[in-house]
C-alpha cells in the first residue's frame, strides 16, 4: 500500500514537473511576443533626432520604450519565479526517485547530463554542450530578457523627455 501511494505521489509530481515546464515556456513566449512586437514598433518608427518637429513622436517613442522596459522587468521576475518553482518540483521528483527506487528520469545520469557532464548510454557518449558551453534554454531566456532590458534602457536614455521641446 505504501509503495502504491509513493508511486501515485511520484506520478503526481511528474505531472507537476511537466506542468511547471510548460508554464515556464508559455509565460516566456507571451513576454517574448509582446516585447518583440513593441521593439518592432519602436524600430520601425525611430524618430529623427535632427528634426525638431518630431518632438511629439519622440515622446510617444520614449513612452513605448518605458513600457517595454517595465514589461521586460516583469518578464524577468515572472520567468525566474516560475523557473525556480520548476526547479523545486524537479528536486522533489529526484528525491522521490532515490527514496523509492523509481525509474530514474530526473536524477542520476539525466541530472549529470543536464549539468554538463559527458555520460555513456549504450556505449555512446552523450553530451549537451555546444562549443564546450553548457548553456541551458533557461539561461538563454534570461540572456534574451537582459538584452531587451539593455535595449529599452539605451532608448530611454537617448530619448529623455526633457529633450523633447522643439528647437527654434
Amino acid at each position: 500500500m505504501i509503495e502504491d501511494k509513493a508511486a501515485q505521489q511520484y506520478e503526481y509530481l511528474y505531472k507537476l514537473v511537466l506542468h511547471e515546464s510548460k508554464a515556464v515556456w508559455d509565460t516566456g513566449q507571451l513576454f517574448l511576443i509582446s516585447n518583440t512586437f513593441l521593439a518592432a514598433i519602436i524600430g520601425s518608427n525611430f524618430p529623427n533626432s535632427q528634426n525638431p518637429t518630431e518632438w511629439s513622436k519622440r515622446l510617444i517613442f520614449w513612452l513605448l520604450s518605458v513600457l517595454g522596459f517595465l514589461i521586460s522587468i516583469l518578464w524577468a521576475f515572472s520567468f525566474n519565479r516560475t523557473k525556480n518553482y520548476y526547479h523545486f518540483r524537479m528536486e522533489q521528483a529526484k528525491e522521490m526517485e532515490v527514496k523509492n527506487k523509481f525509474p530514474i528520469i530526473f536524477s542520476g545520469l539525466a541530472e549529470q547530463l543536464a549539468n554538463g557532464c559527458i555520460i555513456n548510454v549504450n556505449g555512446k557518449k552523450q553530451n549537451l554542450k555546444i562549443f564546450r558551453i553548457n548553456l541551458s534554454s533557461l539561461t538563454i531566456v534570461n540572456l534574451v530578457i537582459f538584452l531587451f532590458i539593455i535595449f529599452y534602457f539605451i532608448v530611454i536614455v537617448y530619448f529623455l523627455p526633457w529633450d523633447l521641446k522643439p528647437k527654434v
